[in-house]
């Protein structure tokens, strides 16, 4: 190929190929995502997020893509960390200001903690639910299926760090930093139209459903009322992970249990006592008992005063699951009753039923917003709440551990639902057929005597064993009990089979100052591929681009630089010549001595030769 070829060939490329599409190849390596060595997926749950009276909760982010590392790392800032729950202590406060998203491995059975570990668990969940967090926090749970995989992304991780260590020169820092593989971490929701978001969706008009029903006494219209209430919402650190087993998963079996005894006594006339039921279950009892405001407030304003006209007391029934013979059953209060007032008569009568079951009764005096009863109590006075949990300070280590994900043991508690179950039953049951007998005069076997109450009284063990059971398999965080829940519908089901007729009583939040505003993406998965850093693709870029722009520099200097070849050529092209002509000079200057010598020669011979021949002749 000629010169004139290859100039042509250049300028045909500088025609076809602009400068800013080699400046594009170095962008699109580093924008193309990482070539995945290998991926693995994770079912994930985000903590709390929701607004109460004006103020932010919780986590506000949802998004992850960044790379992951270890708390050990030597660089984990706007990098997002993964850690065990044991690791954290200590470290929250760094983690929160400096990290760019925190996922949080737990055990699968978190109930073998010991009480150290509980309490720091308790500790943790307050601190990440009672603020407004930047970044997005996730809680993976570790099982048998999923245990090696977890450790070979955390061992990667270490292992990689241990490479990494800062002991070197900075050009093997900078090669080590290249040549690792790492992982990265990507979120993804189970709701397809949040996919692209940053954040969170307020889910607009959230509807929260009291559910309400009565037995009617005697006289009905003239009985004195008893409201029963429970909340069926539970609360901890992700929506996702509530089950809440005592809190108050305990209340509302009791509450339904309690419901069908007593249905049974009200369906004969002949048995029917002087006091209407009414039975409660409200709604966002973990965020200040909405659902008791709202239906109270109802009552007052613009609802049946009947209700609220005679009411003999009111029994609020929260997380009940904790007792045990010889335990304590806690009755919370508002102030002291009088000695003859209906809430006092209960009272005896629920003492003497626990003092056969060897449970101690205590009264506790609060005026704390931490129990239902509360709500009621600003308007009604008669009304109380029974536990087995003592609480008299919203901000008390007691009070937290009724709001965890560690209340997820609904097997064990059981028996100890039953137990109290069976007291308060029957203390109910001595109160609404003999309210004015002393306890002491009544035979211990009178709920059992047919002809005065039949044979009604048998607190049903598979009835609260399939209510615990299938509240362990679904979460009941207020977030996730919409219109389409299961749960929801199943407990509002189950309560209308009990009753057979219901009352559904339904409301919303107001949209110009709204009380409560709940979010969703509580659920979907992380993926953590493995990969090369992102400082790897810089530096390929960077290589990449430098030869580019050899290239284009090449291209656009071809004249000259086919110039300053030419002459570089021609130079050397000349000194070969010259360099040739000096050898030739020096040859044929050879080439004559030699002739020279070679005559010289002869001669030398031919005059010895005349020698040899003269002096033979004079011989002769």
């Amino acid at each position: 190929m000629t010169l004139e070829n290859i100039s042509y060939f250049i300028e045909s490329l500088k025609i076809s190929i602009s400068p800013y599409s080699l400046i594009l190849i170095p962008l699109l390596v580093i924008l193309v995502p990482h070539h995945v060595l290998s991926s693995k997926t994770f079912p994930a749950f985000r903590i709390q997020q929701f607004d109460l009276q004006g103020i932010s909760y919780g986590s506000q982010s949802v998004a992850i893509n960044t790379e992951a590392k270890i708390i050990t790392s030597n660089n984990w800032i706007r990098k997002c960390l993964i850690l065990h729950l044991s690791e954290i202590s200590g470290h929250l406060s760094d983690i929160l200001n400096k990290a760019a998203a925190l996922v949080i491995i737990i055990p699968n059975n978190i109930n073998l903690f010991n009480e150290i570990e509980r309490e720091n668990i308790f500790e943790l969940e307050q601190r990440l639910i009672s603020s407004d967090i930047a970044i997005p926090i996730y809680l993976i749970v570790e099982d048998q299926y999923n245990h090696n995989d977890l450790n070979r992304i955390i061992n990667t991780l270490n292992s990689d760090q241990n490479k990494n260590k800062k002991d070197d020169t900075a050009f093997n820092e900078m090669i080590k930093a290249a040549t690792i593989n790492t992982y990265f971490v990507t979120y993804k929701t189970k709701d397809a139209q949040l996919q692209s978001s940053t954040y969170s969706r307020a889910l607009d008009n959230f509807e929260l459903i009291n559910i309400q029903a009565k037995l009617s006494g005697i006289h009905e219209e003239e009985s004195p009322n008893i409201i029963i209430v429970t909340h069926y919402d539970t609360f901890g650190l992700s929506p996702a992970l509530s089950f809440g087993c005592d809190s108050n998963g305990s209340g509302l079996a009791a509450f339904l249990e309690i419901a069908r005894i007593l249905k049974m006594f009200y369906s004969s006339r002949q048995m029917l006592p002087k006091y209407n039921v009414i039975f409660l279950l409200t709604s966002g009892g973990k965020f200040t008992f909405l659902g008791a405001k709202k239906w109270i407030n109802d009552q007052f304003e613009n609802s049946d005063i009947n209700i609220v006209s005679d009411i003999a007391f009111i029994l609020c029934l929260d997380s009940i699951g904790s007792g045990k013979v010889g335990d304590t059953m806690y009755l919370h209060v508002s102030k002291n009753h009088k000695e003859n007032s209906a809430i006092h008569k209960f009272f005896r009568h629920l003492k003497a039923t626990s003092n056969k079951q060897k449970i101690s009764i205590q009264v506790s005096n609060t005026k704390k917003m931490y129990w239902e009863h509360e709500i009621f109590a600003q308007k009604i006075k008669s009304a109380f709440t029974v536990s087995s949990h003592l609480s008299t300070s919203s901000n008390s280590q007691e009070s937290s551990k009724r709001d965890t994900i560690l209340d997820s043991d609904c097997t064990s508690i059981i028996p100890a639902i039953t137990l109290n179950t069976r007291i308060l039953a029957e203390a109910l049951l001595r109160f609404l057929y003999f309210p004015d007998e002393d306890p002491k005069n009544l035979s211990e076997n009178i709920l059992q005597n047919r002809t005065l109450l039949g044979s009604h009284f048998n607190i049903d063990e598979d009835h609260i064993l399939g209510l615990m059971d299938t509240f362990s398999k679904f979460p009941r965080s207020q977030h996730l009990l919409t219109k389409e829940s299961h749960i929801l519908s199943s407990i509002v089901n189950h309560f209308s089979d009990i009753m057979k007729d219901i009352r559904i009583i339904p409301f919303k939040a107001d949209k110009r100052e709204p009380e409560f505003v709940f979010y969703d993406n509580f659920e979907g998965s992380l993926t953590f591929y493995k990969s090369k850093p992102a400082i790897f693709d810089l530096y390929i870029a960077i290589l990449i681009g430098l030869y580019l722009g050899l290239v284009h520099l090449f291209l656009m200097y071809f004249d000259t630089i086919s110039n300053i070849w030419i002459k570089i050529t021609q130079n050397s092209m000349s000194y070969y010549n010259g360099f040739s002509n000096i050898n030739n000079n020096s040859s044929q200057k050879y080439v004559g001595s030699k002739q020279h010598n070679e005559n010289n020669s002869n001669l030398s011979q031919n005059g010895n030769y005349y020698l040899y021949k003269r002096n033979a002749d004079l011989n002769n």
